[in-house]
């Protein structure tokens, strides 16, 4: 018995990898990637340091910015071939990091933030002594 409400999805995180693009092209392709999806995940990571590497592996990291506490990440999905775009902001003070994932599909920003999320969400304070 499966719900109505509960959308069926494949996952197919094996074909997603990471691009290697640099921070120009990132911006380049940040407008034309359409669809976009936001959450916010309650996180024990709180350095741009820790958030590289909480970051699930299929993703390169671009670039980080100190002084506003932001990291930028790209992937590519191999069977449809668009990127999928990473915008990260730490929030220390609420103990979460705002996630931003655009790509070519909603369905596919809205897996991905999901999955961003839970490996932030799994990652622990004892992870980072």
């Amino acid at each position: 018995f499966q719900s109505s409400s509960t959308p069926t999805t494949t996952d197919d995180s094996h074909l997603i990898r990471p691009l290697d693009i640099k921070t120009a092209e990132f911006g380049r392709r940040w407008g034309g990637n359409p669809a976009e999806a936001k959450r916010s995940a309650t996180s024990a990571v709180t350095t741009l340091d820790q958030l590289r590497a909480c970051m699930p592996p299929r993703y390169q990291h671009i670039e980080s910015i100190a002084n506003t506490q932001e990291a930028i990440f790209a992937a590519t999905h191999t069977s449809i071939g668009c990127a999928i775009l990473v915008h990260a902001k730490l929030a220390p003070t609420r103990r979460s990091v705002d996630i931003t994932v655009k790509s070519t599909t909603a369905d596919l920003s809205s897996r991905e933030v999901a999955a961003i999320c839970n490996s932030l969400a799994s990652a622990s304070s004892f992870n980072f002594h």
